[in-house]
């Protein structure tokens, strides 16, 4: 088996981003020295981590840095310890003033770290943000992210919590001395990112979006479950966790979004379960246990879409019909 390497680029000090990026193939190392050597702005260090990679693609990948001159540093980690280790570590060995997460196969255009840090450099902002364009297994794309400005704390976590601001964090430039405050949970391997941008937006009072696509991310479907002739992965009940964490931590103004949050979370979870091959099986008792939970949530109270106030309805009254349809195939959203 492939071990991951992780990989993060730093800006240093003045004016400095951190990137760190994962990749399990050779076969994306050219094309991401390649977007490193094509940035308009230079100012900037990367950090390589090697995480328990079996490959020699470090080895390569550092190689072809050090030929296009491309600053960086290198880490070791004995044993693959996943992407939420080593992104802690990057932040440990950071200089700059801002850090920024990547990964390996997909594309940065050549203005990425120019406008990030150029937009951070103007509003002083603890976090600055771009658009992306997310391209899937069939060559089909769509923009993520929209241009906005946040200037209060409850502004930001309204916007989170009603799925307003992407979760993803390689279109996301932060405060160095923010960035450090907070770390990565390494034994949560599904939604880490979502986790550590809440706790970020609990730190921070203002953020700045602006409109440019400046990253290409290219989706892997890999293990979520959404085939019914794929095996669950337990992984995916990282899902149910995180939306706990953060359902218990959001403040007062917020619980009702949080709440909100919640639910719809839950019930990604609760198809996940359902579709995939062994779920309903093997995982019976988890079932039974989200089901029960979603069953007792207050979503009657919540400002959902009609079509999820028909799906609440099914499961609470027609559970047996309700997975049958889920079973299907249906996908009325989500």
């Amino acid at each position: 088996m492939v071990k991951l390497i992780k990989i993060c680029p730093v800006i240093p000090r003045d004016q400095s981003v951190f990137i760190l990026s994962s990749f399990s193939a050779r076969q994306y190392v050219q094309g991401f020295v390649r977007d490193m050597a094509a940035q308009t702005y230079q100012n900037y260090e990367l950090i390589l981590i090697d995480d328990g990679s079996t490959d020699g693609s470090q080895k390569h990948l550092l190689k072809l840095l050090q030929r296009k001159e491309i600053p960086t540093k290198m880490l070791q980690q004995s044993q693959n310890q996943g992407v939420s280790a080593a992104r802690n570590r990057g932040l440990e060995h950071a200089q700059g003033d801002y850090v920024i997460f990547s990964d390996i196969d997909d594309h940065l255009r050549s203005n990425y770290l120019a406008r990030l840090s150029e937009t951070a450099m103007k509003t002083q902002q603890d976090l600055v943000g771009c658009c992306a364009l997310k391209v899937n297994q069939k060559g089909q794309s769509e923009k993520i992210g929209q241009a906005a400005e946040y200037a209060t704390q409850k502004a930001l976590l309204t916007a989170f919590l009603d799925d307003q601001l992407p979760i993803n964090l390689w279109t996301k430039l932060i405060k160095r001395k923010v960035a450090k405050q907070v770390r990565f949970l390494e034994d949560i391997k599904i939604n880490e990112d979502k986790l550590y941008l809440y706790q970020i937006c609990r730190l921070i009072t203002k953020a700045t979006f602006i409109d440019d696509i400046l990253y290409e991310y290219h989706s892997n479907q890999g293990f979520n479950s959404r085939n019914p002739n794929e095996n669950f992965n337990p992984i995916v009940f990282d899902i149910g966790r995180v939306s706990r964490l953060i359902y218990s931590d959001s403040p007062h103004y917020a619980q009702e979004l949080a709440n909100k949050h919640f639910y719809r979370s839950q019930m990604i979870l609760l198809r996940s379960l359902i579709r995939a091959k062994d779920g309903p099986t093997n995982f019976s008792t988890q079932l039974h246990e989200l089901h029960q939970e979603l069953t007792q949530s207050t979503y009657r109270k919540l400002e959902l879409a009609r079509i999820e106030r028909i799906e609440g309805w099914l499961f609470n009254h027609l559970w047996s019909l309700y997975q049958i349809i889920i079973r299907s195939g249906v996908r009325a959203y989500g």
